[in-house]
């Protein structure tokens, strides 16, 4: 080990704190929150296809939507029952989704990624989700050179080119001019 340190061939490993690990869990949280809700009323609009109910009155989930489903009802109570549960349970998992984004951006307020969180942001069509889950997700991979080297870091999140058949190249070019 000393040898490969004195060579230059060691790099620091940045190791997150307990407050990164957290932000981290709740990022991971709230994105399962998000593709949950989705999930759930695909199965309720299954079960009401499954039982010859469609609405015709446009797109789906939208205020015309909500009437026709509060306006639904089955002759058979157990079918009633899972109807309810499962409106009811697609109004939780929206409202779970809300509660996580909306305890993740008091969070972030305070975390020490702010700033990378802010100049995330300050690209065109990053959100402040995106920001922060990449921040969480992704910075860690870089933390450690904060980076100094934008190739490498930059190699997390673009696409390597291909060298041409029977030609070997660099998987990744950087420019490294100033």
């Amino acid at each position: 080990m000393a040898r490969l340190f004195r060579a230059g061939e060691l790099s620091g490993v940045w190791v997150p704190d307990a407050v990164h690990e957290a932000v981290r869990d709740l990022v991971r949280g709230r994105t399962t929150a998000a593709e949950d809700a989705p999930r759930k009323r695909q199965q309720l609009l299954s079960f009401l296809l499954r039982h010859g109910r469609f609405f015709s009155g446009g797109d789906h989930w939208t205020r015309a939507h909500r009437r026709w489903l509060a306006e639904q009802s089955f002759d058979h109570a157990a079918q009633q029952i899972v109807f309810q549960d499962a409106v009811a349970t697609i109004e939780d998992a929206v409202e779970r989704q809300r509660r996580l984004e909306e305890q993740l951006a008091n969070l972030v307020r305070t975390w020490s990624m702010t700033p990378v969180v802010a100049a995330y942001q300050a690209m065109r069509g990053v959100s402040f989700l995106v920001a922060v889950t990449f921040a969480a997700e992704i910075e860690t991979c870089a933390a450690s050179t904060r980076h100094v080297n934008s190739c490498r870091s930059s190699a997390w999140c673009l696409p390597a080119p291909r060298p041409p058949t029977g030609k070997s190249s660099p998987a990744t070019t950087c420019s490294t001019a100033a």
